[in-house]
């Protein structure tokens, strides 16, 4: 009889165009887990079991950088025979790192005979911040190596190696350089905790509907699990970095643009607002740039728009419209042409409104 564990198995079809390095973004997340374990291993084992704990460990390759993060998922009481099915629904790797090549996710199920690793999990899971901090890989690197580090002291107290026992592991590798990992969910499965259990499936017959791993339109009862979501993200977004030097550069140069917005500024002010503005653009130009978590084309657009949205301030109460505005202004335009290296064009102007619509949209998606 087939024993050991399948995937990763692609459950859902659609967007079947593989994530690109240096183009797109993408979130991994645990919407399913599932583990069972009988009663025979139970005694032959670990005697007496009391929980499945399910951790989780991410590895990330992006060139020079090389970041391996853990973290706590579930913790649930198990009776033999029975599932212990994770109510589990969280981001694993929060809107990758832009430039990672490659990664790799280890999910471990262990029993622990220790109540404290439960009582921990409860705390975890009752607590909002407690449950973002231990359940995944915050999308700023250096956070989440930090969080990392106290992951694992935090589960070498609770979880102590007399106390607990792997049941089974999860492991998937994801080539992004190759071209070869596709958006959708990913299901792994497993008879190490019930090996009279048949493992021999046709993936073909999987399906994922109601929060379960379904395989000829049954639930699955009998096996372990866990289902992975990877999703596409078409851009992150200023605001997914509120905390970065650059943004707060350029909401000192936003501000600025109210101020600028007044008709009563004299000539001689609003040319001392535009110079301060077109100043801290450029330094939150440089240090976006050398931000790893995005991409260089919406580095590019950020930047664009707010250049234009810093037009717009300055030229505000004027009748003149802006695309008109911008091409009579010459001495205006070769400066920042001159500072930027963008030409404001109508050409310009559209990208940064089709930037923006995209934005709105995975906000609105995310809301």
């Amino acid at each position: 009889m087939p024993r050991g564990t399948l995937g990763p198995i692609r459950l859902s079809l659609g967007d079947d165009a593989p994530l690109e390095v240096g183009t797109d973004y993408f979130l991994v997340q645990v919407v399913a887990a599932q583990a069972l374990i009988s009663q025979g291993l139970i005694e032959r084992w670990f005697y007496p079991a009391r929980h499945v704990v399910v951790t989780s460990e991410v590895s990330l390759d992006a060139g020079a950088e090389r970041l391996k993060l853990e973290g706590l998922q579930a913790t649930r009481p198990i009776s033999s025979g029975e599932g212990a099915l994770m109510a589990i629904e969280r981001n694993i790797i929060h809107l990758s790192p832009a430039r990672a090549a490659s990664f790799r996710l280890v999910f471990t199920y262990w029993m622990t005979t220790d109540d404290r690793i439960g009582q921990f999990g409860n705390l975890v899971r009752d607590d909002p911040a407690m449950r973002v901090a231990f359940g995944l890989a915050p999308a700023q690197i250096a956070v989440a190596q930090a969080v990392s580090g106290l992951v694992g002291k935090v589960l070498n107290v609770f979880l102590q190696r007399e106390e607990r026992q792997p049941l089974l592991q999860f492991e998937g590798d994801f080539n992004l350089a190759a071209g070869t990992v596709l958006p959708g969910r990913h299901a792994f499965i497993s008879n190490a905790g019930t090996p009279e259990v048949s493992l021999a499936l046709d993936p073909n017959k999987l399906s994922f509907k109601d929060k379960r791993l379904h395989y000829q339109e049954r639930t699955i009862d009998h096996l372990s699990y866990a289902v992975l979501s990877i999703e596409r993200v078409p851009v992150r977004g200023p605001n997914a970095s509120p905390e970065s030097r650059w943004y707060g550069k350029l909401q000192q140069a936003r501000q600025l643009g109210t101020r600028a917005e007044s008709l009563r500024n004299t000539p001689k002010e609003l040319e001392k607002l535009r110079t301060e503005i077109r100043e801290l653009i450029e330094g939150a130009q440089k240090l976006l740039h050398e931000d790893k978590r995005y991409h260089d084309w919406e580095a590019e657009l950020i930047i664009k728009d707010a250049i234009l949205l810093a037009q717009e301030q300055l030229t505000k109460g004027e009748t003149t419209p802006l695309t008109e505005k911008l091409g009579a202004a010459e001495d205006a335009k070769r400066e920042w042409i001159k500072q930027f290296n963008f030409e404001p064009s109508t050409e310009f102007i559209q990208s940064v409104e089709a930037y923006r619509q995209r934005c709105a949209r995975v906000h609105s998606a995310a809301a």
